[in-house]
């Protein structure tokens, strides 16, 4: 009898409603006095029809064996659905074998949403019932957080801070991006953008606190131009669960014209 094994995806998968999924493996056929050749292998998914996979016989094999590439559309349905690969050989016969891939629909969060009230009432309000929050530890710089009186510069580094915060939806990974923003404001500093990976457990959309707090390890640390990007914002590209736009806004100064 013949066999298949289904090298990609890998179980549990995450993979996009509506995109197309690669599936590639290895189909062998039988060996002996009369060996049998994989004449054709067929991809699925749930209980659609198969679609014609590309085979590439492998040499010098003492079993005859060939690899199969494939893609098929997963379906725009959210949670677990099975992909079929059937090998059949010369005389007919054929094996199977599954993988469960699970689709994740974009949900485009976060969104901006204005607060309900003034930002002054709005920050104790946060305050209050901050054990209802969710919390994680972005590993920012040491030396972002001190505080210290800097002898020969006559100035506070301590004035130095983070300011815009910002975050993608779940990836395919699993994964959520943060995006953070620091604040330099000694003259001649530069501000810096740092991304951070999140691969702790989310419900949903929504991270979930860990005790201790899960750490998400910066994995980028940009400098750039501007002394102080004061607010971030990230806007999901639609239908691309991995795909996005950044926007950063830089402080002004706020000049009165005369009239």
């Amino acid at each position: 009898m013949p066999s298949v094994v289904i090298n990609q995806p890998t179980p549990g998968t995450l993979v996009a409603g509506g995109q197309q999924i690669n599936v590639g493996g290895r189909a062998t056929g039988t060996g002996g006095a009369e060996p049998r050749v994989v004449a054709s292998v067929t991809i699925g998914i749930d209980v659609g029809d198969g679609v014609a996979a590309k085979l590439t016989p492998i040499p010098r094999q003492p079993v005859p064996a060939a690899l199969f590439a494939g893609s098929v559309t997963v379906p725009p349905a959210e949670g677990l659905h099975q992909i079929r690969v059937t090998a059949t050989d010369d005389i007919g016969r054929s094996a199977a074998a599954t993988v469960m891939v699970s689709v994740h629909i974009a949900s485009g969060f976060p969104r901006f949403t204005p607060t309900a009230g003034p930002i002054e009432d709005v920050l104790p309000a946060v305050e209050a019932n901050r054990d209802l929050c969710t919390s994680i530890y972005l590993d920012t710089l040491e030396s972002q957080g001190h505080t210290e009186w800097i002898p020969f510069g006559g100035d506070f580094e301590g004035e130095d801070h983070h300011q815009g915060l910002a975050r993608t939806h779940r990836l395919s990974d699993g994964s959520i991006v943060f995006f953070l923003s620091h604040s330099e404001t000694d003259e001649g500093d530069k501000g810096n953008l740092m991304h951070f990976r999140y691969a702790g457990p989310a419900e949903g959309e929504h991270v979930l606190t860990t005790e201790p707090l899960t750490v998400a390890p910066m994995t980028q640390l940009l400098e750039i131009e501007d002394q102080h990007p004061c607010d971030m914002s990230f806007l999901p590209e639609v239908g691309g669960v991995d795909a996005g736009y950044l926007f950063v806004a830089e402080q002004t100064t706020l000049t009165a014209c005369p009239r």
